[in-house]
């Protein structure tokens, strides 16, 4: 996802846009797609705690957060650009990206690092 968003500098804002103001994209199929892919993702979840491999939480609430830590810092980037100190498309600034939210997915799952 990472290396996706990073490739695509505009596709994380135009998403996080659509979906606020739920128009255009949000109006036709591309709701139920988004609903589709939050379920694939909720339902891995699921199926990793019932498991017992990920730490028992609500699955819904755990594939939100872990897809808004993917898009908010590539639709926020003039912001975490200048937080960071780092412009946040550079391939050194996407590949500490990866490695940062590999470790905060798993911490959110309840695995170890």
């Amino acid at each position: 996802v990472v290396d996706y968003l990073g490739s695509h500098p505009w596709s994380a804002l135009l998403v996080l846009r659509e979906a606020l103001d739920e128009r255009l994209f949000m109006e036709d199929e591309g709701m139920a797609t988004v609903e589709r892919a939050l379920g694939r993702l909720a339902g891995f979840l699921a199926a990793g705690m019932k498991d017992n491999v990920f730490a028992k939480t609500d699955p819904s609430q755990l594939a939100v957060s872990i897809v808004a830590i993917h898009f908010l810092h590539f639709a926020a980037s003039g912001v975490v650009t200048r937080f960071l100190g780092e412009e946040v498309f550079d391939p050194a600034s996407l590949s500490k990206r990866n490695e940062v939210l590999c470790a905060q997915v798993r911490r959110l799952c309840g695995l170890p690092d």
